[in-house]
């Protein structure tokens, strides 16, 4: 990342890399909308069930510029969402806990393909007021956003109720 000591790397592996946390961060320093692609290889520690699972143990950064985040780009002929975003890590005991992904202050972005689940609070929450909230999906004075095929609360087949805490 740009601005934290969370590794983004696995210096290990060939090829370029990053995480979703950086290109977040890459995002929000860029004039103009962007677009999150992922290809997260099978051999992904956390490729479970021909599906790679994204679980943040801290806040990812606040979205604050249009961007695409585009879970189909996993693999595209996919009938359910090919990629999770799992709240698991983050809601331990003790620490603050985040939302999954926040959207603060924007317009036009648009979430495609995402399973998310295992927050604490809702599965998607808009709100015009500033609170820190750990919502799947917090759209925080964000308008004109979509969020597209996803799952809230259920695993990218949706076949296992994986709720967060509040709806959805």
């Amino acid at each position: 990342s740009l601005t934290d000591t969370v590794p983004d790397v696995d210096l290990l592996k060939p090829g370029v890399q990053t995480t979703l946390r950086c290109a977040i961060d890459f995002a929000n320093r860029r004039e103009g909308a962007d677009v999150i692609k992922f290809e997260i290889p099978a051999t992904d520690p956390d490729y479970r069930g021909g599906i790679p699972r994204i679980r943040p143990a801290t806040a990812l950064p606040i979205i604050n510029t249009p961007v695409i985040i585009d879970g189909w780009s996993q693999h595209p002929n996919s009938l359910t969402p090919p990629v999770e975003i799992s709240g698991e890590n983050a809601n331990l005991a003790g620490v603050v806990r985040p939302a999954g992904l926040e959207i603060f202050d924007t317009r036009g972005c648009e979430l495609r393909g995402l399973a998310i689940f295992g927050f604490v609070a809702a599965g998607l929450n808009s709100t015009d007021l500033y609170a820190a909230r750990a919502d799947g999906i917090l759209l925080n004075s964000a308008s004109e956003c979509r969020v597209v095929g996803c799952h809230l609360g259920i695993d990218g087949p949706g076949r296992v109720a994986k709720g967060n805490d509040g709806y959805g």
